[in-house]
């Protein structure tokens, strides 16, 4: 472990949600400590519940893919819906995605548009991509 991952650990131990999600992306990229998704997952979890967006962006994306937690669509659309309220942007553009096809959350054209809209007008082209297809379809 590194000194300044020690610095980290010591600061997050503390409930400093920044250490905490810094401390988690050591331990998920393996930069500064050897790599440990479980660790990741638990430091994420910590900077989530504090309200850190990108944590809990990261963790929504851990649930989706079952990296050393539990896949769980319906955990990882609680995380995505708690960023997405916070207006981070990917989160809006994925959690529409689990409303328009009902992973984790019921499926729901309109939340699916609503979420689509919200990322959209803020740049995310995805988001755009899939306001298109809606409207394709319901043409």
């Amino acid at each position: 472990m590194t000194k300044s991952t020690d610095s980290y650990l010591k600061a997050a131990n503390l409930g400093d949600v920044e250490a905490q999600y810094h401390l988690a992306l050591i331990y998920y990229n393996g930069d500064g400590a050897p790599q440990n998704y479980s660790e990741a997952a638990a430091w994420l979890l910590s900077a989530a519940e504090q309200g850190h967006v990108e944590a809990q962006y990261q963790l929504a994306g851990m649930y989706m893919s079952g990296r050393s937690v539990s896949k769980d669509y319906t955990e990882a659309a609680k995380w995505y819906c708690q960023a997405a309220e916070l207006g981070h942007v990917p989160s809006q553009n994925n959690l529409g995605e689990l409303y328009f096809t009902g992973q984790g959350v019921p499926q729901n054209k309109f939340e699916a548009e609503r979420w689509f809209n919200k990322a959209a007008k803020q740049g995310n082209v995805n988001a755009e991509m899939a306001l298109e297809i809606l409207a394709r379809a319901d043409n």
